[in-house]
């Protein structure tokens, strides 16, 4: 009897485990809150709605959610107005590096657009058409650099997106990087992770 249970349990753990790499949400889930995070410095707690595509502060009026056209792409949007969005592109990414005491991370010219607009609903079209015209178009980037256009710095967090009246705190550069190192594992695909 205990040599056809063992077999079975395996192949029940078998199973269990290849319809867990089927599943994406949990993936979608931990990239939405890392790429939340990234931008922010703000993670879900308890309160907050996580759902594989959307995540809705209860703490901020802001609303995190996939891009469905761009894997890669992850928009956040107040809930109050004027209507601020953000939208970065983890793909357009090209590189980063350490400078005054913060990672920057520079990209292609859209890795990272921002603007404003007068609808307080998801907005799934192109980053670049959604300001409203009393607003003025949206924006690409945050400067030239030197080899490519100045996607995000590191010290950018809450305050930068929504007005606190103050600067939230003080940003902690390892967790950005670990935020960013993780969203890469992510996006990779599984074959072509390296261990190291």
């Amino acid at each position: 009897m205990t040599r056809i249970k063992f077999p079975l349990c395996l192949a029940a753990l078998a199973l269990l485990l290849s319809a867990a790499m089927i599943l994406p949400a949990k993936a979608d889930v931990s990239f939405l809150e890392a790429a939340l995070y990234f931008l922010t410095a703000i993670e879900p707690t308890q309160g907050d709605t996580v759902n594989g595509s959307k995540i809705i502060l209860a703490r901020y009026p802001i609303v995190a959610y996939l891009v469905d056209d761009k894997p890669c792409a992850v928009r956040i949007r107040t809930t109050t107005q004027p209507y601020t969005i953000w939208q970065m592109d983890f793909c357009k990414i090209t590189y980063y590096q350490w400078s005054s005491g913060t990672w920057i991370f520079v990209g292609e010219p859209n890795a990272f657009c921002k603007g404003r607009w007068n609808r307080n609903e998801d907005y799934s079209g192109a980053i670049e058409r959604i300001a409203s015209p009393m607003f003025g178009r949206a924006m690409c980037g945050v400067g030239d650099g030197a080899t490519g256009q100045l996607a995000f710095i590191g010290i950018t967090d809450i305050s930068d997106f929504i007005e606190l009246g103050y600067k939230s705190h003080s940003r902690s550069q390892p967790r950005l990087m670990q935020s960013f190192k993780y969203i890469e594992m992510l996006l990779t695909p599984a074959e072509q992770r390296k261990p190291y």
